[in-house]
């Protein structure tokens, strides 16, 4: 067919002697295909809207096309990340602090693609979040060994939390637990050999593995290889009181051969001897010395190995002694 249009075509049957039969007609449309090279026309009015510290969102007007367009190409700094069928676009897969660039083309069935629309620049801003870390956050002391529960505030946009400790003031981190959901984790301490500042990192991603937020503890915690259980400080004894010394002991002290108790009067550099126990034992029963005025006292338990080495150190909270009256 040379032209396109309704058409009425006709058939019929002749057999080898000629006889023909009746003819039967069918009507039909035909469509001539020429080959479609038309560029759409390049999308205006490129905005970006509703700028997040995790989010872009993008709208333009619609280009036009000789026989229609069939989607939309999108550019962030000068790269295709997505291609949509709308005027409109959200990039998810971004990080705050940073510029980007976006253009979008348009394209059509036959693959031809427009021109660039217009070039718009956006910077993400800075995350603003109170994301931070709640236990542990103020110097607190634990026994290595024991479990200790990391809490933190969520954050509003985050999938998933990273977290890591540090024992060198956060020169180096490492990985506690990645991929947690909540907003807290138990963590068991590591039987370390020697007492050890510590400090730990929450860090926060979006759903697209972005890093969004991170927060890490205001002051070192303490991680010691003994914890003096009595007394825990404040407590306010008289010349003359008994008081039992008692403290557990991490599994990194099981070969101690002698423990040492000692003390020292309103933060003297100075301490003294209160007594010598053999083995590994768990409490000492101190008679408490003569003082003429309150004073702040401070205990130290001190383990020692058969050779005398020292194995571990822990030392407790201040108390005060009273003279008696």
């Amino acid at each position: 067919f040379s032209s396109p249009g309704t058409k009425t075509l006709y058939a019929w049957a002749k057999d080898a002697a000629g006889n023909v039969s009746t003819s039967r007609s069918a009507t039909t449309t035909i469509t001539i295909n020429t080959s479609d090279t038309t560029s759409p026309t390049a999308p205006t009015n490129l905005t970006a809207n509703n700028v997040t510290n995790s989010s872009i969102s993008l709208t333009w007007s619609a280009a036009t096309d000789n026989v229609g367009v069939t989607g939309y190409k999108i550019f962030r700094d000068y790269i295709e990340i997505a291609n949509t069928s709308s005027t409109s676009y959200t990039d998810t897969n971004i990080t705050p602090s940073t510029t980007y660039t976006y253009y979008v083309q348009a394209f059509d069935a036959a693959g031809n693609v427009s021109s660039n629309s217009n070039i718009v620049q956006v910077t993400t801003p800075a995350i603003t979040s109170t994301f931070r870390i709640m236990t542990p956050n103020n110097g607190e002391k634990f026994q290595a060994g024991s479990a200790i529960t990391i809490s933190w505030e969520s954050h509003p946009n985050a999938a998933y939390y990273n977290i890591a400790y540090s024992t060198n003031n956060g020169f180096t981190w490492i990985p506690i637990e990645n991929g947690i959901l909540g907003n807290t984790y138990n963590w068991k301490v590591p039987n370390f050999k020697k007492n050890v500042k510590c400090k730990i990192l929450v860090t926060a991603f979006n759903s697209n593995y972005v890093q969004i937020a991170s927060d890490k503890t205001d002051l070192p915690f303490s991680i010691e290889l003994a914890t003096i259980n009595n007394p825990t400080g404040g407590e306010i004894l008289t010349n003359g009181n008994s008081l039992n010394i008692s403290w557990t002991s991490s599994p990194v002290l099981t070969n101690t051969a002698k423990v040492s108790v000692y003390y020292k009067l309103n933060n003297s550099f100075f301490w003294k001897l209160a007594g010598t126990l053999n083995g590994n034992p768990s409490n000492y029963n101190w008679t408490v010395p003569t003082v003429n005025q309150n004073s702040n006292v401070t205990i130290k338990i001190v383990f020692r190995n058969n050779m005398g080495t020292v194995l571990g150190v822990a030392v407790s909270n201040p108390i005060t002694i009273a003279p008696a009256r």
